[in-house]
């Protein structure tokens, strides 16, 4: 038995094939590069945090040292120091 198409079924047919398989086609494709672009985006990002961090963490650790070599430096805490370890204690 041979299948005769309608003019409407040939329409159909003809409107999937040119308009909608290329529209998908287009926006599988369009997403596919957004979604490269943000994940390179997000991964230079990341990384751009991470030194950033590590920076700051590498400031901090390093005010930490001379805030704790300060003593040293000033002679008149030395002294106060000394002379409450001398008189048994710092009142």
């Amino acid at each position: 038995m041979k299948k005769i198409w309608t003019f409407k079924q040939k329409l159909v047919l003809t409107y999937v094939i040119f308009i909608v398989l290329p529209m998908s086609v287009l926006g599988l494709g369009a997403y596919r590069l957004y979604s490269e672009a943000m994940e390179k985006k997000v991964s230079d990002f990341v990384q751009q945090v991470a030194v950033s961090t590590s920076s700051n963490i590498e400031m901090y650790i390093r005010e930490l040292e001379q805030f704790t070599l300060m003593p040293y430096y000033n002679r008149e805490l030395q002294d106060m120091l000394t002379a409450g370890v001398a008189t048994g204690g710092i009142a």
